[in-house]
């Protein structure tokens, strides 16, 4: 009688905690995405105060996942943002389909409109990205700023933020201090050249370590051989290069060979 009795209780309390999830929760709670950045204003400066509406629009259905967060200073590693915030992600499952608040995600990239808006500023930005469910639980670092590029000078925001964080104790703070004629890794090409070439800013790059078939050098063939190493085609063991590859080096490559400065 008290095993039947205490039998009875379990499935009250199973089921009661059943009812409660449904009403609460609608698809199975994943690992959100985690934004974080800075925001910039009409100056470039860091904006700490102010309201941020984050949304991400699905390009097919036009659901709309809206959050917001409230800016404030946040330091990580000498570097200063402007704001963190949850995208939250859900998994469909039978009797319990994805919340209006959350999006899904599956092996299929998925387009989502992204707009990020300062309340009660001119501060706004809008883009497109691709999402997989391999950015369940990822963080993602997302800088706003009125249009993408504050001082105008053809280098975005964005990109001229990885020079500013590069050391977070030297004197270039502002993007204002990057400009596209400047270069900052000092390695003979300019900062607006590094931009085109989608090259690093922050990595400085020679000829000295590009002659990779070891002929004293550098032509052609030591391009081939650098995108074959980048596309796997070939191992760095099989022409025993010990640097890693990367299509910096490339650039460098054909600069050189061009007489490209």
């Amino acid at each position: 009688m008290v095993i039947t009795k205490r039998v009875s209780t379990d499935i009250i309390i199973v089921f009661t905690i059943l009812i409660t999830y449904s009403i609460s929760h609608a698809g199975i709670p994943e690992p959100g995405i985690i934004y974080y950045g800075k925001v910039l204003d009409e100056s470039g400066h860091l904006l700490t105060s102010g309201e941020l509406t984050l949304t991400l629009t699905h390009a097919s259905t036009n659901q709309s996942v809206i959050k917001t967060t409230q800016l404030r200073e946040i330091k990580d590693n000498d570097i200063n943002y402007s704001y963190s915030l949850v995208i939250p992600i859900e998994t469909d499952i039978t009797g319990y389909p994805v919340s209006e608040n959350a999006i899904e995600l599956s092996t299929s990239s998925v387009t989502f409109n992204r707009s990020a808006k300062i309340e009660n500023t001119a501060i706004s930005m809008i883009d497109s990205i691709q999402l997989t469910n391999k950015n369940i639980g990822s963080v993602e670092n997302f800088l706003i700023s009125k249009n993408g590029d504050t001082d105008n000078d053809g280098l975005p925001d964005a990109w001229e933020e990885k020079i500013i964080d590069f050391n977070g104790s030297d004197s270039i703070s502002l993007i204002t201090h990057v400009h596209p004629e400047g270069d900052f890794d000092g390695d003979g090409v300019s900062n607006y050249d590094e931009y085109l070439c989608l090259s690093d800013p922050t990595k400085a790059n020679n000829t000295d370590s590009v002659d990779l078939n070891n002929d004293a050098k550098i032509t052609i063939v030591d391009a081939i051989i650098a995108l074959e190493i980048i596309t796997h085609v070939l191992q760095k063991t099989d022409i025993n290069v010990e640097i890693n590859i990367e299509i910096d080096d490339v650039i460098v490559i054909l600069r050189h060979i061009t007489n490209l400065k």
